[in-house]
């Protein structure tokens, strides 16, 4: 067993490859080493060490603007042991305010209210913050498993759940997500959404910063149930540094893509290792020199609000298949060996 985590911990210091100079300074923005560095790793114990500061710090070049945005409130995936979403997402709220994080953006499945009433706290504690809510469908079912004709639907019922709090915050635009980040399959169903969204008086937010937070948390899950420390100290370290990683290809990528730095929107998810590991998170970012900054300043780049016919994903991949220009190589998804932890 032993030998089996030591394995997962080194593996686990290979996600993601350390920017060793900043922007500006002969920097490699490619992105295409998967690999962190021997010295990037604490000795004697086989655990990765986040390439954010040091001699080697990547810092970016300008200063990058990020908005910050949580889905699926009031919380969905797995509960661990006795620690519930609304706690989760109070010690999200708590961390956000911390940081001095201006109007970050909730995205709200009613259903999820439906199913547990008790779990409107969660969003009461959302609203008094003073943080903006936006629509993230009724079920949060995809569009393929409903058809495009009942997930407009879903759109629309559960504005029932969203538009008194739009009006609690007197929030002047409203917001709209879709589950998955999936916008349709086909071009006629882009265009019936896209259609039913403006006459909603809807903004689609997309995002360009995504890490797949959610791949942490069945992980999460079965290391506190073995209360296993190793393990999910090494989990904590690659959601970390993935994270980071992901961040620096961003920026890279809005510059290959649309030719100029933007601000960027961040997406993350209520659970566990989110709310676990957002003060490190935070933390991380503002080493990198990052601003943190209200939605509504991000939507303010066009590049948001732009059309792409194209299935759907992060704002960079549309706009690198609809413009027909290449970004930078994208990092490794580490889904499948944090699968292997705790087993």
């Amino acid at each position: 067993m032993r030998r089996r985590l030591t394995a997962l911990f080194v593996v686990a210091a290979c996600f993601i490859a350390p920017a060793t100079r900043g922007y500006g300074q002969g920097a490699d923005t490619s992105l295409a080493s998967k690999h962190i560095a021997r010295s990037d790793v604490s000795p004697g114990t086989g655990k990765p060490t986040l390439p954010v500061r040091g001699e080697h710090a990547y810092r970016t070049r300008p200063a990058v603007r990020l908005a910050i945005t949580v889905d699926d409130l009031p919380g969905g995936g797995p509960e661990v042991d006795g620690y519930t979403h609304v706690q989760m997402l109070k010690d999200i709220i708590a961390v956000l305010q911390a940081h001095h994080v201006p109007h970050a953006a909730g995205f709200i499945v009613g259903q999820m209210l439906e199913t547990d009433p008790a779990r409107s706290e969660a969003i009461e504690a959302w609203v008094q913050a003073g943080f903006l809510v936006g629509n993230h469908t009724y079920s949060h079912d995809r569009i393929a498993e409903l058809g495009v004709q009942r997930f407009m639907q879903d759109i629309v019922k559960n504005r029932a759940v969203v538009d008194p709090l739009e009006k609690r915050l007197g929030q002047p635009h409203s917001y709209f997500r879709f589950p998955y980040l999936e916008e349709g399959t086909t071009h006629q169903e882009r265009e019936a959404l896209r259609h039913l969204l403006r006459s909603e008086g809807y903004t689609l937010v997309r995002v360009s910063v995504t890490f797949g937070d959610t791949d942490w948390a069945d992980a999460y899950l079965r290391c506190t149930a073995k209360r296993d420390r190793n393990a999910l100290d090494a989990l904590d370290s690659s959601y970390l540094a993935h994270a980071v990683g992901q961040l620096h290809w961003s920026v890279a990528a809005s510059q290959a893509v649309l030719g100029h730095p933007i601000p960027h929107v961040l997406l993350l998810h209520v659970n566990m290792p989110t709310a676990k590991n957002l003060d490190a998170l935070l933390h991380a970012y503002e080493a990198q020199g990052v601003q943190f900054i209200p939605l509504e300043e991000a939507m303010r780049e066009p590049a948001y609000t732009a059309h792409y016919d194209v299935p759907g994903g992060g704002l960079l991949g549309q706009a690198s298949t609809h413009l027909g220009r290449p970004h930078p190589p994208e990092l490794v998804e580490p889904d499948v060996l944090i699968d292997q932890f705790c087993r």
